[in-house]
Order: C-alpha cells, then structure tokens, then sequence
C-alpha cells in the first residue's frame, strides 16, 4: 500500500481541541527521524502571521509543562473511504454470478478503482472501461467511462457457458452509449469465505485501488452462503449512520470506514427536493475518495493534565526533531 505521509517526516495531533483543569489531552506524534523528540509548552497571545502587525506572539510555560524528550517512531496512516461488510461470505464461484452498479466516476487514474471486491474478484474501472480482475487475469471493455456522468456497469459470469460479459451504459441519456464485451472465462477457484467491499480492495486490513466517485445501488447475484440470492445494498437507508443495509433476508449488511459523504444525489434525483430526509430515495449514492480519512488511530505518545492553577487560554503545545518543527493548539477552559 502506498504510504502517503512519507513528505511529512514529523507530524502530531492531539485528542481533543479543549480541556478544563484536571482533564487530560493525549499527543500522537509520527517522527521518522531518528533523533528524539523534542516537546515544550506555550501560551499563544498572538497568532496574527504578519510581519507588519503584531506577528506571532507565544509565552513560555515551562512552570506548568517541564520540557521533555521522547522517542522518535514513525506511525502511518491510511486515507481513503470504503464499505465492507461486517461478516464474511462464501460465493460459490463455479456457478453464475454477477456484480453490479450504478456509478458517477469523478477521477481518471490509469491504476484500477474498486467497485466491489471479494477476495480474489474485484469489479472496477480503469483507463480502459470496466475492468474484471480475477486473480492475475485482467478482463476489460476497451472503453473508458465518462466522468462525472451516471452509468450502469455490471460483470455477469454464465457458468453453464463459461463466459463472461462486461456491460456499461449511460443512465438517463438519450444516447446509451451502450457497450457489452464477452471473454471466455474458466478454471475459477472457489472462495473460503471472506468480507466483501465497496469502493476499495481489502486484504489483511489494508484497504487500496479505492474508487473516486459516487456509487449507488451495488449488487451482487449468485449462490453466496448455499443460497441462491442478490445482495443489494440501499445507501438511501440509515444516512445519517455508518452503518450501510443489505436488503436480502441473508441482511448482509456493511459498515463504512473513513466517513465518505453520505446522502449524495443519486441518479433519480430530479432537483425537485434539496434536502435528503425529505426524498432519500432520491439521495441514494455515497461518494467516496481516496483521500477521506476520520481517525488517523495513532498511538498516543505522551498526555498531559491540566493544571488546576493553569489560567485558561489558547495554548501550543511544540514538537521537534532535528530540523522539523510542528505545533499542536489547544483550548483550556475555566473550571466548572
């Protein structure tokens, strides 16, 4: 997976933006230097950059936070929304399946973007078209999605012939711009039971190929769990939640990691109703991007405790290490 802090070689963040006297604040700091770092307190008087005004004005506290040294570590982290369901299931392969999706791509990359992934399948779409990825074999239409414009794909295998169809379409256009490509396709490997995703690729925890865009009503078709049932789920339901409902009585439902938007206007939307509660059907896409992120999951480094003599104020709290400097603002409110 693509490391995306490797330009920032010293970073931190703290817990919480404000605190009262004998609450405490944890600092999660990431170094990848290989000297301390190095922490001291001040209270900020002054935040105004200009050189003209007053400029930056900070007074030392180290009567109420001795300054002090702690071990440089470097600690990723990993942006990028999903779905993925909250249990495993077992798609019998060998016989027919399809994936599918109404989707509203917003970036072009040449690498795949996940629309849904199980194990060793992932359905996506690259610079050429709709792409079926299973394993090492790469099938793909030939012909690139338009940005920004709502389209219906979907990779259906027909198990008694052996093939496969990819087909992608334009929703709502007076020209389809249909396209349907059919490939032979055999020797699938069954699967052994694993989470299923939208909008990116999971293994071993680890999220990639993740789609920028919006999607909207994602299926899957086959015999998953000894059942021959479609998998659909409902992103109009729940919005205000993380949690995404499955619609079939197997109730495969999923959770969203990263927070992407929630309540986006689907491909049914008809500009009559500007607000979600009122019509969610008509706001039944979420858009995901590979650079939403809600919790870097951090390991705390150092905490500290208020004061109860602290006088409440704006204050920073400072790290370095070699060079590199970073700083981290805090509010501390009177007492209660």
């Amino acid at each position: 997976m693509t490391r995306t802090n490797e330009v920032v070689p010293l970073a931190g963040y703290a817990d919480r933006l404000s605190a009262r006297p004998g609450d405490s604040i944890e600092f999660k700091v990431s170094s990848q230097t290989s000297e301390p770092v190095r922490t001291w307190l001040t209270r900020s008087i002054s935040a105004d950059p200009n050189p003209d005004g007053i400029g930056i004005v900070e007074i030392p506290m180290d009567d109420f936070y001795a300054p002090r040294e702690y071990p440089s570590r470097d600690q990723p982290f990993f942006p990028g929304s999903y779905a993925i369901t909250d249990s495993p299931l077992v798609l019998d392969v060998t016989r027919s399946f399809s994936f599918g999706a109404t989707i509203f791509p917003t970036l072009q990359k040449n690498t795949l973007q996940v629309i849904l992934a199980h194990e060793s399948i992932q359905v996506g779409i690259g610079a050429e078209g709709l792409q079926l990825c299973v394993g090492d074999r790469v099938y793909k239409t030939g012909v690139a999605l338009s940005l920004r414009r709502w389209q219906r794909v979907a990779a259906s295998y027909d198990a008694d012939r052996g093939s496969l169809l990819l087909t992608q379409a334009m929703v709502g256009a007076i020209n389809k711009q249909e396209v349907s490509v059919s490939f032979e396709l055999d020797n699938l490997q069954n699967t052994s039971g694993s989470n299923l995703s939208i909008a990116a690729a999971v293994k071993a925890g680890l999220a990639s190929n993740h789609f920028n865009g919006k999607i909207e009503d994602p299926f899957l078709d086959g015999v998953i769990n000894d059942e021959d049932i479609v998998l659909r789920w409902d992103f109009s339901k729940d919005i205000s939640s993380t949690a995404v409902t499955e619609t079939s009585r197997l109730g495969c439902h999923a959770s969203l990691v990263n927070y992407p938007m929630r309540g986006a206007t689907g491909s049914c939307w008809n500009a009559d109703e500007m607000c979600w509660r009122h019509a969610p059907e008509q706001y039944g896409a979420i858009h995901f991007h590979d650079t939403d992120i809600y919790d870097f999951e951090w390991d705390t480094d150092f905490t500290y405790t208020i004061p109860a003599d602290l006088p409440s104020g704006i204050y920073v709290m400072h790290i370095q290490s070699a060079e590199h400097h970073d700083a981290m603002p805090f509010f501390v409110c009177p007492a209660q």
